[in-house]
């Protein structure tokens, strides 16, 4: 039994090679085997040289994520969310993200791996100072998201109790 239409042959003229598992190249689109596919194999494409992110067209700096040989969609995607972020430049991008990871209780600005955020006033603090009762949290008094406290109520469990 043949399996012809299952593989494709290696694109190298002294080769094809019928693969199961080819590699295709993104450049020339075409299917190679385990041997042969390096670029210096491939006859229609050359090596493709270090890709430089893709320019926003408003601002014309370099979109940090975007790349030619990334689909269009996803490089479309990063261009538009840089826009929407005000059109930073890399290095602003890196300190906006760099200040997200700093506590915001009093002067601690102490930056870690894992910041979290408070439900009651949106802030974000270091390990420290998560708790509303380490960080004085407004909301607290008015309830999560100015919701009213609920009021706790004492439940009896004693009818769970087995007594032997």
């Amino acid at each position: 039994m043949e399996l012809y239409h299952i593989g494709k042959q290696c694109a190298t003229p002294d080769c094809h090679q019928l693969d199961f598992l080819p590699f295709n190249c993104y450049t020339c689109k075409k299917s190679y085997c385990l041997d042969h596919k390096d670029f210096q194999h491939h006859i229609s494409c050359s090596r493709p040289t270090a890709a430089a992110p893709l320019p926003c067209p408003k601002c014309s700096h370099p979109v940090n994520g975007t790349s030619p040989y990334q689909t269009k969609e996803y490089s479309e995607s990063m261009i538009q969310a840089h826009i929407d972020n005000g059109c930073q430049t890399p290095e602003q991008e890196a300190k906006q993200r760099k200040m997200g990871k700093k506590c915001r209780f009093g002067t601690c600005r102490r930056t870690e791996g894992v910041v979290f955020g408070c439900r009651g006033c949106g802030n974000r603090y270091c390990s420290a100072h998560r708790m509303m009762e380490d960080h004085g949290c407004t909301a607290r008094e008015v309830g999560l998201r100015g919701m009213p406290d609920a009021p706790v109520r004492a439940v009896n469990l004693s009818h769970l109790i087995r007594v032997r």
